[in-house]
């Protein structure tokens, strides 16, 4: 495909003209994807070198798609309706009514659409790939452009189709049609992309990205005319006085100080780089540079690749800035954080939607409507109090035109609650695309805002009242007559009444207001005149309890209220903006501080500010470059800040074309090996020593610092017992046993087995405890990650304990993660060392580095020795440091790992002396042929697992009751042949015999057969001749009991106190031993 074929399409016109064989075509952009330099000579050779990686990449997205299509979210189509405008073959716009989902169907979640989805439209639910491309219906895509309704029946919406359709596919009769949309991926954030790529997103500016084109050291330097007179601003002034008194270290003050120079500076284009290694307090960092511009009133978008990094920094700075606050909420209205709720799960962090764009939007459309808002109750409040025989003119001729009463008489708690939330619930045209607040908050916020700003006694009062009038017999009598009107206001009442109902609306506006419009359009004397003036108000009410008629002392505060109320009508100018549209670019033209994703930054394009100071990028090593071009070409930009560490994970690429041309490279680690300054926090607050030592070794050349609180004795936690797991430990599995799954992952379920025996020991000991400790199991595969999820839910480990909390992701979803307590399963083990993309520095590294208090790292200690990457210096560093430890030297992950293997169907190493289950046991275990006969058919795992736990036990010492214990028949010799119950089917024969071994005669366990009760004599006859043939002397020596408390005990004897010099007959020498033991407890 020639790079005209491209020219002026748009990715949706591109991914449109793919067939399914173009998608499946590794090959078909290999020879346009080219490397991408790391300097380039213009802006326009810059762009256009990420242009064939990203198409790439899409292709491969899309593939990738398409080979997991069972897997895919599915809906069933209602309905397909061909627009009045729809015209082939440019315009393909038409209006799909999908069917909700509302059940899980193969632990899939259901289907919500979004705007950007690209679906595949087809006649049955697809299986493979042959069920989107019939010659009944070829494959076809559609663009959800907008959901444009959505209800319990299902989402009505209006997408873009791929090619035409025949009039007879929009017939959805029975027996005709059954129609399925399927969700192949989405195409926002790459759609964002490829229009910064191509200049499509508006006037933007190239200040930043021409400066990072060649390797240029001035572009990190201070400006020279005016750096030294701002940072010594700073320092003199109280900005400088607050930076210090955020409790930085060094090394962070530095960076803040010098990035916050930059605000004034219009001198020249900068670009900061702050290298945060893990647990440097990036987070804190970024945080504390905010604070200082949202008091200097500097406009800073903040963004990053994830919406996890931009709750986290939003979070963090609401809780440094909380402290400073004034009044209260007074601020946030500079504060704007935007995108999708739901993938922000924006229910789960409830502080931030005092700053959540769309929330704000429905605060502020309430309190500005017209009819009804702030400046309408403001002005009837006034009218009131100024001629209140006027305003009760109008109630009256109101009240002629009615059948009954108003609404004066109701409370106007719930009757205000109710119109917000009606108010809430409704969606105008333009804002179908906001994502829909949660219900129960929205509810939870109007109540604890009417029950804060409406005076505490007021409802309490009223039912008090009510119940008082509900006694009286006169309400009875009116009870009665359901249809009978109340009666018309006096003008005391009606004064009274909606006095109280325009005074609690105002409480209840003023902090909506002060809390989410800009500082610019409402200053702190404002919001102090207007808590001042309802204050008076307030006051003003208290007389209406204690008089009927307004006088004296009231006459001077209705005058002073009346004054102070003009007062701030005059002082408080009120934006005029209506509707929800309008109200949105109110916010983000207005807005200083700006959180989103760097995808959704996009959207200041169009709505936002003339002018944008600064870009801040967290996690920047995360950002692929060509992304980073969407924040970096904001109108009026001149500053950037990266904050990142590209010794972590850099962002994932699908393409292997794309990943070997630097696709997912980032522009923060281009700088580096351009030699880009940049500030180094150098003080890590995450892990106990013990844990940093390798990383910051191995990974940072030993430049982290540990903080004073991680070196302070009390950061080091015992979770659990025993060496093995201290604060940092290697646990080796050897026996573990890499598997493919599906093709696609590898997982080692001997890992998984020993990982949940830890959890199960975490779990009691925290619930005994009472402690609160976070669990993270990280590993940096997906089908081990699923098969640990799998066992922890099939298990039921975690149960009611609500102080254990346990986190299972992969190393890549770990990113920015920490948890008190990590454990790390490595998974690979073979004989030749390969891990695959283990053996990456930067994975590795991030696993290495979650952990607060213990870390415990689980794999095959040879495989990774022989691995040669840094899992080899890993083990080399446990080893020397003490801390590698094998798993089967611990009892209960001995039993773990035997068990899993008897899960994976291998019984035969467990069948053995030297066993897993019976190597450290007090009697030596023998099995018989025909017992691992009879085991091998045992179908049930079940059923496996309590032959060998039995067996276990009584290699142990353990024993039944005697009279439980013997197989007693005719014939065979008493109290020699012993048997374990294992259900009701099934019992294991067994009995005591003796081995020579060391020139001792050494009591052993023989294990003869596991079978139904009604077979048993069949083996006691086999038995039978196989006794037959033992001295006395053995025999007795088999049935001879020793006891160890509670325990049965292997007894041994010496060879030569048996010799022909010897006097003592076997019979004898059992009798001296007898009476040797007297003292012992003897079982015969």
């Amino acid at each position: 495909m020639a790079n005209t074929e491209i020219a002026g399409k748009s990715l949706v016109d591109l991914v449109f003209s793919w067939s399914i064989a173009d998608i499946l075509n590794k090959d078909l952009y290999k020879n346009k994807v080219k490397q991408i330099p790391k300097s380039f000579s213009s802006v326009t050779d810059y762009l256009d070198s990420f242009i064939f990686p990203l198409i790439e990449e899409m292709r491969e997205d899309l593939c990738s798609s398409l080979t997991l299509l069972s897997r895919a979210p599915t809906c069933e189509i209602s309905c397909i309706e061909i627009t009045e405008g729809y015209k082939p073959p440019d315009n393909l716009i038409c209006t799909i009514d999908l069917k909700a989902t509302d059940c899980f169907e193969d632990n899939f979640e259901p289907y919500e659409p979004e705007s950007g989805d690209l679906l595949a439209l087809t006649n049955v639910r697809p299986k493979c790939l042959a069920d989107i491309d019939s010659p009944k219906l070829p494959f076809l895509m559609a663009l959800v452009q907008r959901v444009t309704e959505k209800n319990e029946e299902g989402y009505k919406l209006s997408v873009r189709l791929s090619k035409p359709i025949a009039p007879e596919v929009c017939i959805l009769e029975k027996g005709c049609w059954v129609t399925f949309a399927v969700l192949l991926t989405n195409l926002t954030t790459n759609n964002r992309i490829w229009k910064a790529l191509n200049l499509e997103l508006g006037e933007g500016s190239f200040n930043i990205i021409s400066n990072v084109l060649q390797k240029d050291p001035t572009v990190c330097r201070n400006c020279a005319i005016c750096f030294s007179r701002e940072r010594n601003w700073i320092e003199a002034t109280t900005s400088g006085a607050l930076i210090r008194s955020l409790d930085l270290n060094k090394s962070q003050e530095e960076a803040v100080l010098d990035c916050t120079a930059l605000k004034e500076c219009y001198h020249k284009c900068t670009v900061k780089l702050i290298w945060g290694p893990p647990g440097t307090g990036k987070t804190m960092t970024v945080a504390s540079f905010l604070f200082a511009m949202l008091k200097m009133k500097c406009r800073v978008v903040t963004c990053a690749p994830t919406n996890v990094a931009v709750i986290g920094i939003t979070k963090r700075l609401l809780k440094a800035a909380s402290k400073f606050f004034e009044y209260g909420t007074y601020g946030l209205g500079d504060m704007v954080l935007f995108g999708n709720a739901k993938r922000m799960k924006l229910d789960d962090h409830a502080e931030l939607f005092d700053v959540f764009l769309d929330f704000r939007v429905h605060m502020l459309n309430k309190c500005l409507q017209p009819s009804s808002g702030w400046v309408h109750c403001l002005e009837s409040l006034i009218c009131l109090i100024e001629n209140p025989e006027q305003e009760y003119h109008l109630y009256l001729q109101d009240k002629s035109n009615k059948d009954g009463d108003n609404d004066y008489g109701e409370d106007e708690e719930d009757q205000l609650l109710d119109e917000v939330k009606g108010e809430l619930d409704v969606r105008s045209d333009q804002d179908r695309e906001a994502p829909k607040i949660a219900e129960s908050y929205k509810r939870r916020t109007w109540r604890k805002i009417i029950e804060e700003h409406i005076r505490p006694g007021n409802k309490k009062h009223r039912i008090k009242a009510a119940r008082q009038q509900q006694s009286a017999p006169e309400f009875k009598s009116y009870e009665k007559n359901s249809n009978h009107l109340r009666k018309i206001l006096s003008l005391e009442e009606f004064y009274q009444k909606e006095f109280h109902v325009l005074k609690n609306r105002l409480k209840f506006y003023a902090p909506i207001l002060y809390t989410h419009l800009p500082t610019s359009f409402i200053s702190l004397r404002v919001v102090k005149s207007m808590i001042n003036t309802l204050n008076t108000v307030d006051n003003l009410s208290s007389f209406f309890s204690s008089t009927n008629v307004p006088g004296g002392e009231a006459d001077i505060i209705k005058e002073g209220c009346l004054q102070e109320l003009k007062a701030l009508r005059a002082r408080f100018d009120v934006p005029d903006i209506h509707g929800t549209y309008s109200i949105r670019s109110f916010c983000l033209q207005n807005g200083n501080l700006f959180f989103c994703t760097a995808s959704s930054s996009a959207r200041l394009h169009i709505d936002g500010p003339r002018r944008i100071n600064i870009v801040v990028i967290d996690e920047a090593a995360q950002l692929k470059e060509c992304e980073s071009t969407i924040p970096l070409q904001l109108p009026g930009l001149r500053h950037a800040i990266l904050i990142g560490d590209e010794r972590q994970l850099s962002s994932m690429v699908k393409s292997k074309n794309s990943e070997k041309a630097g696709f997912g490279r980032s522009l923060f680690e281009r700088l580096v090996f351009l030699e880009h300054g940049r500030h180094l926090l150098n003080v890590q607050y995450r892990m106990h020593p013990l844990i940093s030592l390798f990383p910051n070794k191995e990974f940072y050349g030993k430049q982290i610092l540990d903080a004073p609180i991680v070196l302070d004795k009390r950061y080091q936690k015992h979770i659990l017992p025993g060496k093995l797991f201290s604060t940092y430990s290697f646990i080796d599995v050897s026996c573990g046993q890499e598997m493919s799954d599906d093709g696609h992952s590898i997982k080692n379920m001997i890992e998984v087995a020993v990982i949940c025996e830890i959890l199960c020991r975490l779990s009691r000991d925290v619930s005994a405890s009472k402690q609160r400790i976070t669990i993270g199991i990280v590993s940096p595969y997906k089908a081990q990650v699923n098969a640990i999820e799998q066992k922890i839910r099939d298990t039921k480990i975690i149960g009611e304990n609500v102080g254990f909390t346990v986190n299972v992701r992969s190393v890549d979803g770990f990113q920015g993660g920490e948890e008190d307590v990590i454990l790390i399963s490595t998974v690979r083990c073979n004989g030749n060392g390969s891990v695959g993309f283990l053996s990456d520095c930067r994975r590795t590294n991030v696993a290495l580095t979650r952990a607060r208090y213990c870390l415990w790292v689980i794999g095959s200690g040879e495989t990774l020795l022989y691995s040669e990457s840094v899992w080899q210096k890993l083990v080399i560093d446990a080893k020397t440091r003490g801390c590698f430890f094998d798993a089967e030297e611990d009892d209960g992950l001995a039993c773990a790992i035997a068990f899993a293997l008897l899960e994976l169907g291998q019984p035969d190493g467990l069948l053995h002396v030297n066993s897993l289950l019976f190597r450290r046991s007090r009697w030596k275990v023998f099995f018989s042929n025909t017992f691992q006969q009879s085991m091998a058919r045992i179908e049930k795992v079940a059923v496996r697992k309590e032959v060998l736990l039995l067996l276990s036990n009584i290699s142990t010492g353990f024993r039944k009751p005697h009279q439980e214990r013997y197989v007693s028949f005719k014939d065979l010799i008493p109290r020699l042949l012993e048997y374990i119950k294992v259900d009701e089917m099934l019992h294991v024969i067994w009995n005591v015999d003796i081995i020579e071994e060391n020139a001792s005669y050494v009591q052993i366990l023989k294990v003869w057969d596991v079978l139904p009760w009604f077979e048993v004599p069949k083996l006691v006859n086999h038995l039978n001749t196989f006794f037959s043939t033992y001295s006395t002397e053995r025999l007795n020596c088999c049935k001879f009991r020793c006891a160890e408390g509670n325990l049965v005990v292997p007894m041994t004897w010496p060879i030569d106190s048996f010799s022909s010099g010897n006097n003592l007959t076997m019979s004898d020498y059992i009798e001296v031993l007898a009476r040797k033991f007297s003292l012992l407890t003897l079982k015969d």
